[in-house]
């Protein structure tokens, strides 16, 4: 079903999410588009990028990718010597925590996962239409891993998304740009995109996962053009104009 493994175990879920709250549910007409949309979107392959993981293995800790897992907060520190909190320190904890442990149990999944070929991520609607993954932490509206193939030949308008997608990335107001803008910036910053591991961008960047993500690709594509090859594979997926629906 979708991308569980069921063990022969029968499985099943309503396609669309229960809503307590509304007197009747939505229902989806027999004649639509949606059973194809979400078994397409059901049936799309993944894989960990390994290249960002073991980047953020290296230096998560070094560029403030992640949480270093032996950093205690200081009102931690105060809880666990018995002094009283204020309900603003309570709440900060409680986020500071959070955050910590969903980083690892991302990772713990990451790790497991980085030397299967492919897994797929089942989802279902809500009551108005949207999409949303049935599985927690390991989800493309939450964490940057590679997909199915595209391909990119040798052609400008191809090569510019992956450059627009890179200023998305960024951002710091390239984002906000026009797309031939947002080309330029790339084809300006190209040295340091290519070594990347300076810092010099990363630093800077609004999502560093995602502009990490981001240079590993763009120094495949580059490499590739020192090959014989007439065209690029990438698996890397490029989101553009998706602000505020999860994944366009």
């Amino acid at each position: 079903l979708g991308g569980f493994l069921l063990n022969d175990i029968e499985y099943s879920l309503p396609l669309i999410i229960k809503n307590s709250e509304l007197k009747e549910q939505s229902i989806i007409n027999d004649v639509n588009i949606i059973f194809d949309t979400v078994n397409n979107l059901s049936s799309v392959a993944y894989k960990i990028n390994t290249d960002v993981l073991e980047f953020i293995l290296e230096k998560g800790i070094e560029y403030d990718l992640i949480i270093d897992p032996d950093f205690k907060h200081p009102i931690e520190i105060k809880k666990n010597n018995h002094q009283k909190l204020t309900i603003s320190e309570n709440k900060s904890l409680d986020s500071f925590l959070s955050k910590k442990q969903l980083e690892m149990n991302i990772l713990g999944l990451a790790l497991i996962f980085k030397n299967v070929p492919e897994f797929y991520i089942p989802v279902r609607l809500d009551n108005r239409g949207r999409i949303y993954c049935m599985v927690d932490y390991l989800n493309y509206q939450g964490l940057v891993f590679s997909k199915g193939e595209k391909i990119y030949k040798y052609d400008k308008q191809s090569i510019d998304y992956l450059k627009i997608f890179g200023g998305n990335c960024f951002g710091n107001g390239i984002d906000k740009k026009s797309y031939n803008e947002r080309v330029e910036w790339v084809n300006n910053n190209e040295e340091d995109i290519l070594n990347f591991r300076n810092g010099n961008l990363i630093k800077k960047a609004d999502s560093k996962l995602l502009f990490i993500a981001f240079c590993f690709e763009y120094i495949n594509y580059h490499n590739s053009l020192f090959s014989n090859e007439t065209s690029y594979i990438s698996h890397f997926p490029i989101q553009l104009d998706a602000t505020c629906n999860g994944y366009q």
